[in-house]
């Protein structure tokens, strides 16, 4: 599993600039047990984030446990 903390030192060493675009828990998360699936990315907040200079776009959950984008058969 490749930590976030591997991409940073990969990222920061060349001079590259890391920009945190979260994910954000569901409203009722803190008072009832809700699945992982209910975390929402704000898809207007990551088309901010990316700009003429970006040149990668990590996408890292914990454990990775799903790829919905992804074609490849596992």
């Amino acid at each position: 599993m490749l930590t976030p903390g591997r991409y940073v030192s990969n990222i920061e060493m060349p001079g590259g600039k890391i920009v945190y675009v979260p994910m954000h828990p569901p409203k009722e998360g803190a008072v009832k047990t809700l699945s992982a699936g209910e975390w929402t990315i704000d898809f207007d907040e990551l088309e901010r984030a990316i700009t003429p200079k970006t040149k990668m776009l990590v996408l890292n959950t914990p454990r990775m446990s799903f790829l919905p984008f992804s074609t490849t058969q596992y």
